[in-house]
């Protein structure tokens, strides 16, 4: 691809543009948008409009043509990687995921990955719809559950914001429990290896239950299966930007900001931005840190912030976006409000 066609946010990920910050969300593709919802009351399971290629390709570049936004995710789940391993996942009447819990620690030995690329097969097949669809200035991000937030599901049905059902059983069985994560491991590859096959300019890692685990934990079943996911994705995709995202972890935001090799570092909203700035911009790209509710509220506290951000940030790579998902209750309308914002106070 010309350089001059190379994605905007690759580049800034791969160190090698100044300028406007990239602008994208996440859930952006979600249930803030009507089109959204017009497309998912076509599917009466909601792992069978994720497993549509056609309408997750759909899904995922709504907001593209609303928003004009620098990347599009893939409209997958997090769940959908046991789904792959052989789990069966299903959703409540309120949209939340349960997976098939593992009955026992002896079970673990038997999981292997070697249906998760041909159930996993529609995801591959939407990515490969929407590269062809996609304007070339523009990024197309893969993604997957860590080994830990993907733990929590398969152990518990649904895990909550606590993670405490996982939390005990891994303390009570922490041989089995170690051999879990090296599945995961292997299988978060192999979905992330697969997603950039079909087409993904980018993957991004969430462990959005990363912050449940005391410190010790948290660099033993996150930070160390994320270094050796990032290592062996290098390895054989050395031009793939990577980002992680290891929700709620404070401080240890340092320690996963120095992983070799991992491009860019998704921050929340709890993360002071200007000591991330001091501590971290010396070893990857940030992103994100705005709080979602923001874009509910809107106002002078919506542009105050972004004009915060955009300040504090001026001098370092950055990837403007929130510090997590998109609430269902955003306006559309703020959303495009706080993009144009982003675009205009560059310009100016």
């Amino acid at each position: 691809m010309p350089e001059n066609l190379n994605p905007h946010l690759v580049q800034c990920l791969q160190n090698r543009v100044a300028g406007p910050p990239p602008v994208w969300f996440m859930r952006q593709a979600g249930r803030h948008l009507p089109e959204y919802r017009e497309l998912r009351n076509r599917f009466t399971s909601f792992l069978e409009f994720c497993l549509s290629p056609n309408a997750a390709a759909q899904a995922t570049l709504q907001p593209m043509w609303r928003y004009d936004v620098d990347a599009a995710i893939i409209f997958s789940d997090l769940p959908l990687l046991p789904y792959g391993l052989g789990y069966n996942v299903s959703y409540t009447s309120k949209g939340a995921p349960w997976v098939e819990p593992i009955a026992n620690a002896s079970e673990i030995r038997n999981i292997n990955s070697r249906t998760l690329t041909q159930k996993l097969a529609p995801v591959f097949e939407a990515i490969g719809s929407v590269r062809a669809q996609l304007p070339k200035d523009k990024a197309l991000i893969g993604f997957a559950g860590a080994p830990w937030t993907t733990a929590c599901y398969m152990l518990s049905g649904h895990p909550g914001p606590t993670a405490s059902s996982a939390r005990v059983w891994q303390y009570q069985h922490l041989d089995a429990f170690s051999d879990l994560i090296e599945v995961l491991v292997e299988a978060c590859e192999v979905f992330l290896c697969k997603q950039i096959e079909a087409g993904a300019h980018i993957v991004q890692i969430f462990d959005t239950l990363a912050g449940t685990l005391p410190a010790a934990l948290c660099q033993q079943w996150c930070l160390e299966p994320l270094e050796r996911i990032v290592r062996s994705l290098k390895q054989k995709h050395p031009s793939i930007p990577i980002i992680a995202f290891p929700k709620g972890i404070g401080v240890q935001y340092l320690s996963f900001s120095r992983i070799e090799e991992l491009d860019c570092l998704t921050i929340d909203s709890s993360v002071p931005l200007e000591w991330a700035i001091q501590n971290m911009c010396d070893h990857v790209c940030l992103q994100g840190n705005l709080d979602p509710a923001l874009l509910i509220a809107g106002g002078p506290s919506l542009k105050n912030s972004v004009n915060r951000i955009l300040a504090s940030t001026n001098s370092h790579r950055f990837v403007f976006s929130c510090g997590d998902g998109i609430l269902p209750e955003t306006s559309p309308e703020l959303v495009h409000a706080t993009i144009s914002q982003v675009r205009k106070s560059v310009s100016d």
